[in-house]
């Protein structure tokens, strides 16, 4: 099996492999296939809504063969922000070949055993802090190219594509030069411009387990990461103008904290994805964490103990914080970012993980199941 991690030091391998971008017509934005948290395949396709009807907007219906399976609005109601687009869902399965949204929206068949996997991370453009990244080629320092890396990781064919966190970084500021102010913010125009389009290629190619970074955590893209890639159901029955249980803001109608995403494993054949969402986790290094995050983990990770220990198969384990990499509070084992929980991941056979920007590997006097790093360098450009 292959594991191809990519970051933007990668870019002087491309030379012609990229492929071109597919031209979407009609009311498609976007497309993709995803893992969902039932540990199934469903086909995401983000459409806009008709101007004359909104509530009448249809969703596509998805060919394979001489088959069609239609789609269904994955909310019908959408956040602020995202007003004029809906997304349509439809489960898929492996036997479902050749797959396209009409007019020409290519959708990848999933793998039932993936043995080539394309790795990518912390992946936005940064508008943020004062910070103004060169998004788009016609301002300061190296342009942002997060578009070339996901072409090449295309090229390579891969069969499952797991992205590790952080695809919204076009938060707030002023853009003069660089970007374009109208993709600034918490909108459907700044993730199309920060993650959807550039990754299109990959899209086309393999199926996708989405993890959530702390850049989609609740005081950020919460309600992007929720509408459009969040792996389960949404049940609320309105969109909640603030993330429910985050600072006191009530559950959802199902009595969910959306402060957290429940771990949940996707089975292939000779192994097994277990993500974890750790976007909650406090950037405040060296700081005692929220004892609620901590006890929440301790929680989590015990599920994750008892669907490693309850396959066949090895485990890999993807959050977006690292476990290891992280300076613990004090001597305090359990306390630190990437520490929380002394079980941590006893039972995984392999830990993917976004975020970190070493420079070297680390290594550890203590028993730990391999760490990989996905590296994203060229942020904080200016």
């Amino acid at each position: 099996m292959k594991i191809l991690f990519y970051g933007a030091l990668s870019l002087g391998l491309l030379g012609s492999a990229v492929q071109a971008h597919a031209d979407f017509r009609g009311n498609t934005y976007a497309g993709w296939v995803q893992y969902t948290g039932d540990g199934t395949a469903e086909a995401r396709v983000v459409i806009d809504t008709d101007p004359a009807n909104p509530a009448g907007t249809q969703c596509p219906v998805i060919r394979h063969g001489s088959n069609q399976t239609p789609m269904t609005l994955r909310s019908s109601f959408a956040p602020i922000g995202f007003n004029g687009v809906r997304v349509c869902v439809a489960p898929v399965d492996s036997t479902m070949v050749g797959m396209f949204v009409p007019p020409a929206l290519r959708l990848p068949t999933p793998s039932t055993d993936p043995q080539k996997v394309a790795v990518l991370g912390d992946t936005g453009c940064r508008v943020a802090y004062g910070i103004v990244q060169n998004c788009t080629g016609d301002g300061k320092g190296a342009k942002w190219n997060f578009e070339a890396v996901a072409d090449m990781a295309a090229s390579s064919a891969p069969d499952l594509f797991i992205h590790v966190g952080d695809m919204h970084y076009r938060e707030a500021g002023t853009c003069d030069e660089g970007c374009h102010q109208s993709n600034i913010g918490y909108t459907w125009a700044s993730w199309k411009a920060d993650f959807f389009d550039p990754a299109s290629t990959v899209f086309q190619t393999a199926a996708l387990i989405p993890v959530r970074g702390n850049h989609e955590d609740c005081t950020r893209a919460w309600k992007g990461w929720f509408y459009l890639l969040d792996p389960n159901p949404i049940e609320a029955t309105s969109w909640p103008a603030s993330c429910p249980g985050k600072n006191g803001t009530p559950l959802d109608a199902g009595g969910n904290d959306w402060s957290y995403t429940l771990p949940y494993a996707v089975p292939f054949d000779s192994f097994q994805v277990i993500v974890m969402d750790t976007a909650r986790i406090d950037n405040d290094y060296g700081s005692r964490p929220d004892q609620g995050a901590v006890d929440q983990y301790k929680v989590e990770f015990s599920g994750i103990e008892l669907i490693a220990e309850g396959a066949t198969v090895p485990s890999w384990l993807v959050t977006h914080r690292p476990f290891w990499a992280i300076a613990s509070y004090g001597s305090d084992p359990a306390s630190g970012a990437g520490a929380v929980g002394a079980k941590s991941t006893a039972e995984a056979d392999q830990n993917d993980h976004g975020r970190a920007y070493p420079s070297r590997p680390a290594a550890f006097l203590f028993r730990r199941p391999p760490v990989a790093v996905c590296l994203w360098q060229l942020r904080h450009q200016t």
